[in-house]
């Protein structure tokens, strides 16, 4: 399925994958939570690629303490916590990663990134998340 047949059938979550790096993926995923929050839905943009997150740097965004992903995937954050970055007063809520993570590959064998993304689905956001290919068959 299309990024454009995803969003006309209104699906609540859309991945942007890709298993190599500098193809592109924090830039579409970027623009299409953009064109989605401007369109007046409520967005959460996950940056889930384990190898180079950089929506942080897209977003102009610095590490602040019980706003990294990561460290609410590895339990340094609590869910009670964790707080989604909001930008410039729009409905785009920002799920980032400022970092590497190591222990990527154990937050998905453990269920704690489907467990981010049910929660979210569950509250009626829009999902758009990007990572390598390899880790989105895992999850999905």
């Amino acid at each position: 399925m299309s990024v454009l047949q995803a969003v006309r059938q209104n699906k609540k979550v859309i991945a942007i994958t890709s298993p190599n790096a500098s193809e592109g993926k924090s830039t579409t995923a970027s623009n299409l939570a953009l064109s989605l929050a401007g369109s007046g839905k409520s967005v959460i943009l996950f940056d889930l690629d384990r190898k180079k997150p950089a929506l942080y740097k897209i977003f102009e965004e610095e590490y602040k303490e019980n706003y990294e992903l990561g460290e609410l995937f590895n339990g340094k954050t609590p869910y009670s916590k964790f707080c989604l970055r909001t930008f410039k007063k729009t409905s785009l809520f920002l799920g980032l990663n400022t970092y590497v993570h190591e222990d990527y590959d154990k937050w998905i064998k453990n269920g704690e990134v489907a467990k981010v993304i049910d929660y979210c689905k569950k509250k009626l956001y829009n999902i758009c998340y990007i990572m390598d290919s390899i880790v989105h068959e895992r999850i999905c």
